[in-house]
């Protein structure tokens, strides 16, 4: 039987290269850790910016949900007037009385 021998290639820098990536060399414990405590801090700093604007925003659609309610519930109530004030002029017949006048008036409040 012969004997194999395998060998994995390496660089002059003494990087290893096996079937997968690009091994080996010098590699600063310190300063990688320096640096993944910085980028851990920059990343905490924007998740609470981010957070914050969430809030902001959250509330802010809050508000706006409530006008909408709000004006929905005055539009019910001029439609409904609106419809009472059609009726009374239809009853009435248009004869041009002071009362259909006054009727029209409320009608033009109702349209501004």
């Amino acid at each position: 039987m012969s004997r194999v021998t395998v060998s994995t290639p390496s660089t002059l820098d003494r990087d290893r290269l096996s079937k997968g990536a690009l091994t080996g060399g010098y590699h600063d414990m310190r300063r990688s850790r320096i640096e993944a405590i910085r980028n851990v801090a920059v990343w905490k700093d924007k998740f609470e910016a981010e957070d914050k604007r969430l809030k902001e925003v959250k509330s802010s659609i809050l508000r706006v949900e409530q006008e909408v309610t709000q004006v929905t519930g005055k539009i019910s109530v001029l439609v409904g007037q609106q419809k009472q004030v059609r009726e009374a002029m239809e009853r009435e017949g248009g004869n041009g009385s002071s009362r259909e006048r006054r009727t029209q008036s409320k009608i033009n409040i109702l349209r501004q």
